[in-house]
């Protein structure tokens, strides 16, 4: 756990969001270092500001989801609206 909440450190979450992840979702944090690392860096290379509520959030998402269904989400997503 702490070698998790150092990863958060190490790409800039504050303690306020740190605070979050481990009230609201405590689960996540416990995660193996290298499974929350992936989550951590796939969240980065999404270009999620690490400052925001919403970087903890997408960790979150990733951990709680299968990878199957997270591309179908995000295929859903990204799809272009008809003008």
């Amino acid at each position: 756990m702490i070698s998790n909440m150092q990863l958060l450190c190490d790409v800039g979450v504050p303690g306020s969001k740190m605070l979050y992840v481990l009230t609201d979702h405590p689960r996540d944090i416990s995660d193996t270092k290298e499974q929350f690392k992936k989550a951590m860096e796939e969240v980065v290379e999404m270009g999620i500001d690490p400052l925001k509520t919403n970087f903890m959030s997408v960790v979150h998402a990733l951990r709680s989801i299968s990878k199957s269904t997270w591309e179908k989400k995000m295929d859903n997503f990204l799809l272009p609206v008809d003008d």
